[in-house]
């Protein structure tokens, strides 16, 4: 279906620190100033807010951002959007989830979300694609190893039974996965700049130091991420194209 007004819908699950969000903006602004130069517009649902939920078929694709919520909660707010997911999936929306919006999406889809028994995952990691990764139209002309920033204290501990694996990093083995060849989830942040990476070490750092981390150490290994945030990019090029065509686009 060829929509005369193309919109992107990012799904915003919560917010970053005020005092960031002041001076660098908030998630739903990075992933617009990754994905600006592509042909459509972008509109923003606050999903904590917002009792009311969008028909998909008016968008040609979904973001879902991340959040300091924590999933397990099972939040009334977060509980809703999941049977909207499932339409949405059923529709051929696709779909990409970051962080909290990886996590949603596997256990909407039937995997499991847990807290991680050794703590936070922060800073910029290495994350390693898999062998299902080579065919994947995200994430298929990135290097094997990339690094990313990341910053979460639960995972997806169990996959749905239909998604494919595509990358891990030494920490957590589901960095990211797809369902279908229309839905992926993401737990790195590729809308993360060093900016921000930065900003959540220094706020963390009691709690990272008290877990037996260094948050100096992972304050000086702080690195540009530009090929993680080229996966927003193509993302956004996925939908175009898959919606011009109005059928599959073959991964």
């Amino acid at each position: 279906m060829l929509l005369d007004s193309r919109q992107m819908l990012i799904v915003k699950l919560g917010a970053t620190f005020p005092e960031l969000s002041k001076n660098l903006g908030d998630f739903e602004d990075w992933i617009g100033d990754a994905i600006k130069n592509l042909d459509y517009s972008i509109n923003v649902l606050y999903a904590q807010d917002s009792p009311r939920l969008f028909e998909p078929s008016s968008y040609i694709g979904v973001i879902l951002t991340g959040s300091s919520s924590m999933v397990t909660d099972q939040e009334e707010w977060s509980e809703r959007l999941k049977p909207w997911l499932i339409k949405c999936m059923e529709q051929q929306i696709p779909i990409l989830g970051i962080c909290y919006g990886h996590q949603l999406l596997a256990e909407t889809f039937g995997g499991k979300v847990e807290n991680r028994v050794n703590g936070v995952e922060i800073g910029t990691v290495t994350i390693t694609r898999g062998l299902a990764s080579q065919t994947d139209v995200l994430f298929k002309n990135l290097p094997i190893a990339f690094p990313a920033h990341t910053v979460h204290w639960q995972s997806v501990t169990r996959l749905p039974s239909n998604a494919v694996l595509l990358a891990a990093s030494q920490l957590d083995k589901h960095h990211a996965f797809r369902i279908g060849n229309r839905v992926w989830g993401v737990q790195f942040h590729p809308e993360f700049l060093e900016e921000s990476m930065s900003y959540y070490i220094n706020e963390y750092s009691q709690i990272i130091e008290k877990e037996g981390k260094d948050s100096a150490f992972l304050l000086k290994n702080i690195k540009p991420t530009n090929n993680a945030s080229t996966i927003l990019k193509r993302f956004g090029e996925f939908c175009i194209n898959s919606n011009l065509i109005g059928s599959s686009f073959s991964n």
